[in-house]
């Protein structure tokens, strides 16, 4: 049972405006509890904005300490304009 806090700092790149593809990508730490230490954490994604406010995406993200924890996300989202 893994006990960590995870802090990030992201950014995103739309590549055609604010409706199409974009990329994303998140670097930072996670603070592992009861003495575990600190694993580096990255996470790379690639999604697609639609007309209407409506996003896609999948996220790799995986944490680097002694090896590698990792995960697959997928998210569908909406934005409030």
């Amino acid at each position: 049972d893994l006990k960590a806090i995870p802090v990030k700092l992201a950014g995103r790149y739309n590549f055609n405006g604010p409706v199409g593809f974009f990329g994303e990508v998140g670097l930072g730490a996670a603070f592992i509890q009861d003495g575990g230490g600190t694993a580096f954490l990255y996470a790379p994604g690639v999604g697609y904005s639609f007309d209407g406010g409506f996003e896609a995406g999948v996220r790799y993200e995986g944490w680097s300490k002694n090896g590698t924890i990792s995960q697959i996300g997928l998210r569908v989202a909406y934005s409030f304009q």
